[in-house]
């Protein structure tokens, strides 16, 4: 089976990096450790996208290993194209994912 193509939206970028960074100052190298868990989640969300379930109407996510995040996207099957639209602390999400899928360019 053929994986799909993963575009990670600017928002969802720069939700990556701010936690990666904030891990960084936490302790050193626990940001390379996040980002490594965000990596292999990714891979696992474009070798089969529908594995995981579906959190609000059209918009999935899955849940990154050892750190409480969520990674938000969503599917265009005609496309074989997977959108990330938010990497979330699962403090935030639910007002976030309803904000971007209302304005899909917060």
């Amino acid at each position: 089976m053929k994986e799909y193509k993963l575009l990670v939206e600017a928002f969802a970028e720069e939700e990556i990096e701010n936690a990666y960074y904030w891990y960084e100052l936490q302790q050193e190298n626990l940001g390379d450790l996040f980002w490594n868990e965000i990596l292999s989640c990714l891979k696992r969300i474009q070798g089969n996208p529908f594995l995981f379930q579906k959190a609000y109407k059209i918009t999935r996510r899955a849940i990154v290993n050892k750190y409480p995040y969520g990674i938000y996207y969503v599917i265009s099957e005609e496309e074989r194209l997977v959108k990330v639209i938010a990497v979330l602390h699962f403090k935030r999400s639910k007002r976030v994912i309803t904000s971007r899928l209302r304005d899909p360019k917060k």
